[in-house]
């Protein structure tokens, strides 16, 4: 199993959702990812790209940003704990990149358990930030990848993190 986080990831740079969530972005403003028993909502002028792996379980969705943000799910059937999979991004980040600043993470939101790490490095003349977050979702284990330039991440931080609950909203939370 490999988690695809690498270059690309810096260059690029289930089943329900709550009209209530969509009422607080404005229907308008935002766009509903949903297949394979995963739903999402994300903001209607960034990008959508899927990825399904015809040799594994593993399943890749990215929505980019105007700019050089994303935010990226990887889902996974196997047996991998969301431990082992953040610790997996982590070492695959850093043999990509080399030299990081780390900061590890593990919170809850909503009634799920998030693990994961809080990341900085430098990408050519960048300095780029990252959050992996891991968790358990339904019957699949999943990686969440923020990342963005510094300066944008600050922008984005909030988008990030409503996708991620419109995420565990529709599956987890009653």
């Amino acid at each position: 199993m490999t988690l695809d986080i690498g270059d690309e990831a810096v260059r690029i740079g289930a089943a329900r959702h709550t009209a209530s969530s969509q009422a607080k972005w404005g229907s308008n403003m935002v766009a509903t990812y949903d297949r394979h028993g995963i739903t999402f909502l994300y903001p209607r002028n960034w990008t959508l790209t899927t990825e399904d792996s015809p040799h594994s379980e593993c399943r890749c969705v990215t929505v980019q940003s105007p700019e050089s943000g994303f935010w990226m799910l990887q889902t996974f059937g196997g047996p991998e704990t969301p431990e082992r999979l953040a610790a997996e991004a982590l070492q695959l980040l850093k043999q990509d990149y080399g030299e990081l600043e780390v900061v590890p993470i593990d919170e809850e939101m909503g009634a799920t358990r998030l693990v994961g790490y809080d990341l900085q490095f430098f990408y050519l003349d960048f300095l780029v930030r990252c959050q992996v977050r891991s968790f358990a979702l339904a019957d699949s284990n999943c990686v969440v990848l923020c990342q963005a330039e510094d300066g944008e991440f600050d922008q984005l931080a909030q988008i990030f993190s409503a996708i991620t609950t419109s995420l565990l909203k529709a599956v987890a939370w009653p």
